[in-house]
């Protein structure tokens, strides 16, 4: 979100789609701000330390994921990063599904603290994000960007469980 924040603000004056942009990212990181730490603390109750975790090279699921929207959002046009947005975001977990995957993993209820937050903050994330969204003068070109940026977020976040899956089944990550 940094990254299009930044260049949202180099085409703002030029491009009313990046000031838009750049408005609602200023506001949004501003609300995820610390998550990545209460993800480190809930991967610690699993016994996975904070120093482990920051050791470990992001794999290359992760930086296929990421780097797609990297490329999107520097080449072709910031609002990329609204579809991985819309993927994130825009279907946040129940309760009652954070509970099951609890259950069915046996990890503690402590360890399910940074999705359960998101579970009830992202109901209201994905309706300013789709307001903001909506707001936005699209072209034909963004509306394409924004559903394959989406799109490529779902493949990616799949392909990322897919490798976790494995890694608790005994295979490599």
């Amino acid at each position: 979100m940094r990254l299009a924040l930044q260049r949202s603000r180099e085409l703002a004056d030029a491009d009313e789609v990046a000031a838009a942009a750049a408005e609602y990212l200023a506001r949004h990181i501003e609300e995820e701000k610390d998550h990545d730490a209460w993800l480190l603390e809930d991967i610690a109750v699993c016994g996975i330390s904070d120093d482990k975790v920051r050791s470990k090279l992001p794999g290359p699921v992760v930086a296929a994921l990421l780097g797609a929207q990297a490329f999107w959002i520097l080449q072709e046009h910031p609002v990329a990063v609204f579809g991985y947005l819309a993927a994130v975001e825009g279907d946040p977990p129940t309760h009652v599904h954070l509970n099951q995957i609890r259950i069915q993993t046996g990890y503690p209820e402590e360890a399910f603290r940074c999705l359960r937050e998101h579970a009830d903050a992202d109901v209201l994330h994905q309706a300013e994000l789709r307001a903001a969204i909506d707001g936005m003068p699209l072209a034909a070109r963004h509306h394409q960007l924004l559903a394959l940026s989406a799109f490529e977020t779902i493949a990616g976040l799949t392909r990322f469980f897919d490798v976790l899956n494995d890694a608790r089944a005994g295979g490599e990550a």
